[in-house]
């Protein structure tokens, strides 16, 4: 008997040459990969634009540096801005001598650093940096600035800069040469931020205004681009506005973070961007019964109703400072800015 074989019969061109398969797969893959990096950053915007803006900062005096605290202190202080979801604390390092103009760094500066460390390896510490215009005036002055904040970098370890210039004139070309030399000193990638001040007269007319000193304090919408496109972070600070009233605050409040909201939309650029809510005591212009937490964040709900970009743009609030925020009004904040659903 015999046996039947049968055989696979294969037809002419019937086989795909592999490396055609090869090249096909290849191409959808990388077609693939592609369509995810593009559509990468209207997934993450998707599920994040709704997000609270919680990259809190606020503000350590030198009642830190300027005497040895104890270290349960310290840990306390690190749990309540934990808490409260503070990212970056910018601290107080120096004072400016009334007769000698030193900036004389506070002797408890690095016993501060070291034991915030141990404590806390998340929150970021930018060295505070105060200065009036007239100081900026001041090549000697702005020469000690430099210098400390490149030491503050280099040798002490803080983690970026924070430049605190009072009374800043529209269009100076001075803080703009400060700024540019600060990066030089600290280099391209430690961060810099810078506070900002308010329009004190506001461009929509619908807008309280407070006190009215000299018009060039009030920055032209020129002027605060340049500013931007030299830092990494601006802090608002609107506040001694000369208000008398809860409500005239928190329009003009709305408005002041509405400007910069929208001037950061229309750069496009990616810098932090934080208003300070004030809790320092009486001074001129500033009537804390006014201007406090409370009004201050119903300042951010205005303005989030008079721009969209509000949300996009604003990373967080600023206790300023901390040291005069109590426990009351640490938990006011709490409740309704860092524990908020929008």
């Amino acid at each position: 008997m015999s046996k039947s074989r049968r055989h696979h019969v294969t037809q002419p061109g019937s086989e795909i040459p592999r490396f055609i398969i090869w090249f096909f797969g290849l191409a959808g893959l990388v077609a693939a990969i592609t369509s995810v990096i593009l559509l990468a950053p209207r997934v993450i915007e998707f599920f994040t634009e709704d997000e609270p803006a919680n990259d809190n900062r606020t503000w350590l005096t030198a009642v830190w540096t300027q005497q040895d605290r104890p270290i349960e202190d310290v840990t306390e202080l690190v749990r309540l801005l934990e808490g409260h979801r503070v990212t970056a604390a910018y601290v107080q390092t120096n004072r400016w001598h009334g007769l000698t103009g030193e900036y004389i760094e506070l002797p408890y500066t690095q016993n501060f650093l070291q034991r915030f460390r141990n404590k806390s390896s998340t929150i970021k510490l930018y060295v505070w940096l105060i200065m009036d215009y007239d100081q900026l005036l001041d090549a000697n002055a702005t020469g000690q600035v430099l210098a400390f904040a490149e030491r503050a970098i280099i040798e002490l370890g803080f983690d970026g800069i924070h430049l605190q210039v009072r009374s800043v004139p529209d269009n100076s070309e001075d803080f703009i040469a400060l700024l540019r030399d600060l990066r030089t000193a600290i280099g391209p990638r430690i961060p810099l931020s810078i506070t900002v001040p308010p329009d004190r007269i506001p461009a929509d007319p619908d807008v309280p205004m407070g006190i009215s000193p000299a018009n060039e304090l009030t920055w032209s919408q020129e002027y605060k681009r340049r500013v931007l496109l030299n830092v990494n972070e601006v802090v608002l600070m609107a506040h001694a506005s000369g208000l008398t009233t809860e409500l005239d605050y928190e329009r003009w409040l709305g408005y002041q973070i509405q400007t910069y909201a929208d001037l950061l939309n229309e750069l496009q650029i990616d810098i932090k961007y934080v208003a300070a809510l004030p809790t320092y005591a009486a001074e001129f212009a500033h009537d804390p019964a006014v201007e406090n937490v409370p009004t201050a964040l119903k300042g951010v709900d205005e303005a989030e109703k008079r721009s969209p970009q509000v949300k996009k743009k604003l990373s967080g609030t600023g206790i300023y400072p901390w040291d005069e925020a109590g426990a009351e009004v640490l938990l006011y904040y709490w409740e309704h800015w860092v524990k908020r659903e929008n």
